[in-house]
């Protein structure tokens, strides 16, 4: 029983296919039929933008025109939305750039080219700054003092972001539920310290550590 519905199902959706295909080469001829004289560009646009059954290379062939890239660019532009930061017409000159246009739109980040192009440099400026502004703080790190940089906001995540890592455990001897220290294999990169800079440490090991040096 099972096998024969799915079968009917498969015997319907080819039947619907055929009847689909066979809809879409009457569209062409229909379009075929219409005269010559009557065939303005401005219909040619409508069909590109409006009828996806209908082929470019019928269109071509309305027009008088030879090759598929031919036809596209006596297709009119389709106007989608308005720039909301200068109102320009943003519009599009085939299908795939329409549906860029719309994914754009969905996700909010439509511009036209002018204001696209305004916002990049605006990026470009403030992504300066903030490197600008990270590698002064780097500095103000590294040349403060020890006691000092101890308190700072980013030794604090560092020392977190470490513990974390090590799973609050010791680092030589695994001890857990034991009071920790983040202790500095390497000053070279105080301020930004990498993984392998640092090592966390029971206060046992701590102590050890500082007696062998």
């Amino acid at each position: 029983m099972l096998h024969e519905k799915l079968l009917d199902c498969r015997r319907q959706i080819t039947e619907a296919r055929e009847k689909i295909k066979s809809l879409e080469e009457k569209m062409q001829s229909v379009v075929l039929r219409v005269p010559q004289d009557k065939f303005t560009k401005a219909i040619a646009s409508i069909l590109y933008w409006e009828f996806p059954e209908i082929k470019t290379a019928t269109l071509a062939e309305k027009l008088g025109i030879k090759g598929f890239f031919s036809a596209k660019k006596h297709v009119e532009p389709y106007q989608l939305f308005i720039c909301n930061k200068c109102e320009y017409a943003i519009t599009a000159s085939t299908k795939s750039k329409r549906t860029e246009i719309k994914r754009l739109h969905r996700e909010g980040n439509l511009s036209c080219p002018n204001c696209a192009k305004e916002n990049r440099e605006e990026r470009t400026v403030a992504i300066e700054r903030i490197w600008k502004e990270r590698e002064e703080r780097f500095k103000a790190l590294k040349t403060m003092p020890y006691a000092e940089y101890l308190q700072s906001p980013e030794w604090q995540a560092r020392r977190i972001a470490h513990l974390k890592s090590s799973k609050f455990s010791c680092q030589v001897c695994n001890k857990k539920d034991t009071p920790l220290n983040v202790h500095h294999r390497t000053y070279e990169n105080k301020g930004n310290e990498r993984w392998g800079d640092l090592i966390t440490l029971c206060q046992d090991c701590h102590k050890t550590f500082h007696g062998k040096r």
